[in-house]
């Protein structure tokens, strides 16, 4: 059977996180119980990665927003300056 090559975790380590199938001798719903443990600890992991996409997407626009702004910041500095040269010269005249 296929269940039977999922990757679940050991079965102690199943047992610790859900003692209430300490008791259960039937195998079928022991197993059962550990697919079910595995498909939630899955479901669980995929809303995090979604979660940890959103705010990764997130930064990425903000950072690119950033980035422009820097950018358009670099491109009106050097607005000011070339404008500045005439009050330079000014000042650098010798009277």
């Amino acid at each position: 059977h296929q269940y039977q090559q999922l990757p679940l975790i050991p079965l102690e380590e199943f047992l610790e996180l859900q003692p209430e199938h300490k008791d259960s001798n039937d195998e079928k719903s022991l197993m059962f119980a550990r697919i079910n443990h595995e498909l939630a600890e899955r479901e669980s992991l995929e809303q995090q990665r979604q979660g940890l996409l959103k705010t990764k997407q997130s930064l990425i626009t903000d950072n690119k927003k950033r980035k422009d702004d820097l950018a358009s910041l670099d491109k009106d500095l050097e607005t000011f300056i070339d404008a500045a040269k005439p009050i330079q010269k000014l000042f650098e005249k010798q009277y």
